[in-house]
C-alpha cells in the first residue's frame, strides 16, 4: 500500500469514527485544538483565554450524543483526548463545572492580578454557597431566638386563671399530714409534671402522679453531696425528680436530651430546688405557663405559685 493510500485510509477511518460518535461539532468547532492551552498556566490573560475555551468545550460536551453500548474509556473518549489533548479527568472537570461563575472568576483574577482556572472558579461557587448557608443559618437562629423571647414574654403575661402546661411539685416541702388527695392541680389536658421526692418516699410521689391523672415516665437524680438522717435502709445522698405526663404534651426537640444526674451541694439546713430543674422544664416546654407547688421561693415571674391553703395563685417578681 502506497503512502498516499495509507493516509487516505486513516482519514476515512477517522471520518467514520467522528460521524459514529457524533463529534462533528467538536472537531469542526471554532476552538483551535492545536492552540489549546495546557492546564498549568502562569499568564493572567492566557488563563482567562483558557477558561473561555473550557466553557466552549463544556457546551460542546453537553451536546455530544452517547452511542448506546459505547464505553467512555474507549472510542469517543480516545478521539477527544487525541483531538484536544484532554485526559479523562480534566474532561470530567469541564463537564461538571458551573460556568455561570466564569465572569466572577475573571473579575477576581483581574482584581488580584493572578491567573484563574476551573478550580478557582468552582471555589468561588463553593464559598458563595457556604456564605449563603451561614446566612440562612444565622437568620434561622435569630428567628428562633425571637420566637423564644416572644413565647417567654407571653408566658409572663399569661392569665394565671388559665390551666398550666407544666408544674414542679416539691413534695418534701408539703405541710406535715397534708392530704395530697385533696389537691387537684389546675393542669391543661396535656401537661408535664416534675415531682420532687426523697429517695425513701418515692411511692408517695407515684401515688400523687396517679391522682393527677398522669403517667410516670422517667426520673432525674439530684446528687446533693450530703447525708440525710432520715434514711432508713441507707445513707441517702440524693433527691429524686419524677417526670410524668398528663395526656400527650408536646415532646422536646429531638436534639434536646437532659442529663439524668445533676450535682449541686446543699447543706442539711437548706432546701430549695436548683435552678437547673426549672430551666429543664422551660427547655422542655418553651413559652408555656409554669406552676410551682409547695415552693419556698419563686424562680422567676414566668412561674406561678399555688397557695395550697387558699388555692390562689401568685405571680410577681423573683
Amino acid at each position: 500500500m502506497t503512502e498516499k493510500n495509507k493516509i487516505n485510509n486513516i482519514i476515512e477511518k477517522s471520518s467514520k469514527a467522528i460521524a459514529a460518535y457524533g463529534l462533528e461539532k467538536l472537531v469542526y468547532s471554532t476552538l483551535p485544538p492545536h492552540k489549546y492551552i495546557s492546564a498549568n498556566v502562569k499568564s493572567l490573560e492566557t488563563s482567562i483565554q483558557k477558561l473561555k475555551y473550557d466553557k466552549i468545550l463544556h457546551e460542546i460536551f453537553k451536546e455530544i450524543p452517547t452511542r448506546q453500548g459505547c464505553r467512555t474509556s474507549m472510542g469517543k473518549q480516545k478521539l477527544i483526548e487525541e483531538i484536544y489533548g484532554l485526559n479523562r479527568y480534566y474532561k470530567e472537570k469541564i463537564e461538571k463545572a458551573d460556568f455561570s461563575y466564569m465572569d466572577k472568576a475573571i473579575q477576581q483574577a483581574k482584581e488580584n492580578q493572578e491567573p484563574t482556572s476551573i478550580n478557582k472558579m468552582m471555589k468561588i461557587k463553593k464559598d458563595e454557597e457556604l456564605a449563603q448557608k451561614a446566612e440562612a443559618k444565622r437568620l434561622k437562629k435569630e428567628a428562633e431566638e425571637a420566637e423564644l423571647v416572644k413565647k417567654l414574654d407571653e408566658a409572663k403575661k399569661a392569665n394565671p386563671d388559665e390551666l398550666f402546661d407544666a408544674a414542679l411539685i416539691d413534695l418534701p416541702l408539703a405541710p406535715e399530714n397534708f392530704d395530697l388527695n385533696s389537691l387537684k392541680l389546675p393542669l391543661a389536658d396535656n401537661a408535664l409534671l416534675l415531682v420532687v421526692v426523697e429517695a425513701d418516699d418515692m411511692m408517695r410521689g407515684l401515688e400523687f402522679i396517679k391522682h393527677q391523672n398522669a403517667v410516670y415516665k422517667t426520673n432525674f437524680i439530684w446528687d446533693r453531696d450530703r447525708i440525710f438522717v432520715n434514711g432508713e435502709w441507707c445513707k441517702n445522698r440524693h433527691t429524686m425528680f419524677l417526670l410524668a405526663v398528663k395526656g400527650d404534651p408536646e415532646r422536646p426537640h429531638n436534639t434536646f436530651k437532659a442529663e439524668s444526674v445533676f450535682f449541686e451541694h446543699q447543706s442539711s439546713a437548706t432546701h430549695y430546688v436548683p435552678d437547673y430543674f426549672y430551666e429543664l422544664i422551660e427547655n422542655m416546654c418553651l413559652g408555656k405557663q409554669y406552676l410551682e407547688v409547695f415552693s419556698n421561693r419563686q424562680f422567676s415571674d414566668s412561674w406561678h405559685i399555688l397557695d395550697t391553703k387558699t388555692n390562689n395563685l401568685t405571680n410577681g417578681e423573683k
